[in-house]
């Protein structure tokens, strides 16, 4: 009952989150085949997208912070997801292994503040709650779960259809879609519901 009354009020934000989660779990999936078969017919760094994709998590936290001040945290996220959704789409329209290669790192970067971003939201809502907390936490877990499971699979199931690159298209397209909804539809302040849950608790 309690996940049920935070989902009315956050599944905008928690869908985000999956999205999050799922182009991370398609990219240590897909993106480790897409490297593989770049490297067998290029040459280079064995592994060079896996590389780029995990730099920018070392040095991109610094400007989440910078980029929450005049957008805020929730908008910080989903313009910069938004960008780097983008170039997630662009993989799938290029065979130039330096193109794709530039397209992952970016992406990389602008999710890199994405992440952090949206936990940052989700840590604020954390500590306006009281008994509700756990609750709270458990439900941001269940999403986390849910996109490291899932994602594989579906991912699974697009490249055997559309190919390797043209998988990361199609997750950057629904991507898009997902935060052009958060835009329109999530509010600057998202109120919750303490006298629902309040009178819950008692009961």
């Amino acid at each position: 009952k309690i996940w049920s009354i935070f989902t009315k009020r956050l599944w905008l934000l928690l869908l985000f989150c999956f999205g999050i989660v799922f182009i991370d779990a398609a990219f240590w999936s897909v993106g480790t085949l897409l490297s593989e078969e770049l490297h067998a017919q290029n040459g280079g760094i064995p592994g060079l997208l896996l590389v780029l994709y995990s730099l920018p998590m070392f040095f991109m936290g610094f400007f989440a912070k910078r980029l929450a001040i005049p957008f805020g945290k929730k908008r910080a996220a989903f313009i910069t997801a938004l960008v780097g959704s983008v170039f997630l789409i662009l993989i799938g329209f290029t065979s130039d292994y330096g193109l794709i290669s530039l397209f992952v790192f970016v992406f990389a970067c602008f999710f890199a503040v994405a992440s952090p971003e949206i936990k940052g939201v989700f840590a604020d809502y954390d500590s306006r709650m009281n008994r509700s907390r756990n609750s709270l936490i458990g439900l941001e877990s269940g999403i986390y779960s849910a996109g490291y499971v899932i994602g594989p699979i579906v991912c699974g199931f697009l490249t055997d259809k559309f190919g390797l690159k043209e998988t990361f298209s199609i997750i950057g397209v629904g991507m898009i879609g997902i935060i052009i909804l958060c835009l329109i539809f999530v509010p600057r302040k998202v109120k919750m519901p303490k006298s629902e849950l309040e009178l819950l608790e008692l009961n």
